[in-house]
């Protein structure tokens, strides 16, 4: 791992390429079911920017160019729900 912001975090397991946290699964459901990045954030006491944050980082691990591409990938994975 080369960039600061893809260190593990103590004691947190980091999750397979491919798959989800529960966060990014949590953000990626609701963004799928059409609520905005800023009514996502304060349905889960996060800021905006840490919901696009999370977003970005699983587009990254999991090779996705868009947030479409991730929410295939991620409902094929079985990590979200449709």
């Amino acid at each position: 791992m080369t960039a600061v912001e893809d260190r593990p975090r103590p004691g947190r397991k980091p999750p397979a390429p491919g798959r989800l946290t529960t966060r990014e699964a949590q953000i990626l459901t609701l963004l799928a079911q059409g609520v905005t990045y800023e009514d996502t954030a304060q349905r889960l006491g996060i800021g905006h920017r840490t919901a696009v944050n999370h977003m970005t980082k699983a587009r990254r691990r999991n090779g996705a160019r868009t947030l479409t591409h991730l929410l295939g990938l991620s409902i094929t994975a079985g990590d979200v729900d449709p």
